[in-house]
């Protein structure tokens, strides 16, 4: 039976998402596709690139913002995206999504037609960086007519998506499961990231909850910005998934056996 993986958007706070892999890893369990949103699509492709846990560890302790973005003349975002393209280019060495070892999918939002798209061929970087450009900060990507940004405004946590492209399982992992109260706002990019913590905190329960397992780093209060906390991030991936991990070891055991339906409280 094929296990997909739903990595959720969290722009820095996708670095947990390493943690969630390392812990797969650790126990086994055999993925057969993933799906990502966003943050989840930077670590999704990578991942189906082949890097390894500790090779993606390695990359995001050594990533800052500089190598990422840079302001522009806002127009149709604040930060500018060639710098991320180039890296995700770099990482991803001009792979197209045939190249990869995993089946992956990139999930956007067309903002013509207001529709939900997976990307699943052609250049994965454009595809990620599609999948990456929160509206407003990122500047969105035309593509096939289509005019995309970030999958988060339409399916945060891709559980739907894993199992329209065929998972029969499906693992979620939620990077908005907690929220805290701030103190202080301070410029647009500040105010329109905790819009978007918002909205999404309440939009990716039932998307995270509808998986077959639930994970969700408890990361509230944690920055949605700040990639120097990587070790932090990752061990709070890793914390949340093993506290499934009955629930994980039980879905790998059916995902060999290729039989049965799923039940948590068995």
């Amino acid at each position: 039976m094929r296990i997909g993986l739903a990595l959720g958007g969290g722009f820095a706070r996708g670095i947990a998402h390493i943690g969630v892999l390392k812990a797969l890893e650790e126990l086994g369990v055999q993925l057969s596709l993933i799906a990502g949103t966003s943050a989840g699509s930077i670590i999704g492709a990578l991942f189906a690139a082949g890097y390894t846990v500790s090779e993606l560890t390695h990359i995001a302790r050594h990533t800052t913002w500089r190598d990422l973005s840079h302001l522009v003349v806002p127009r149709r975002s604040v930060l500018g995206a060639t710098r991320l393209e180039k890296k995700l280019d770099e990482f991803l060495v001009g792979k197209s999504f045939a190249d990869l070892d995993l089946p992956f999918f990139a999930v956007c939002t067309d903002l013509y037609s207001a529709e939900k798209v997976i990307l699943r061929s052609g250049p994965v970087a454009s595809a990620v960086r599609a999948s990456c450009s929160a509206p407003g900060i990122f500047p969105p990507v035309e593509r096939a007519g289509r005019l995309l940004v970030d999958g988060g405004m339409m399916e945060n946590v891709p559980v739907m998506t894993a199992r329209e492209m065929g998972a029969q399982y499906a693992i979620g992992v939620d990077l908005y499961a907690s929220i805290t109260a701030q103190r202080r706002i301070g410029g647009i990019v500040d105010v329109l990231l905790r819009s978007f913590e918002i909205s999404q905190r309440l939009q990716c329960l039932p998307q995270s909850q509808s998986a077959d397992v639930c994970i969700m780093p408890q990361l509230a209060g944690e920055s949605l910005v700040d990639l120097s906390r990587t070790d932090q991030y990752i061990e709070r991936g890793y914390e949340a998934a093993i506290l499934h991990r009955d629930d994980l070891l039980r879905l790998k055991e059916l995902g060999k056996q290729g039989r049965g339906k799923l039940s948590l409280s068995d």
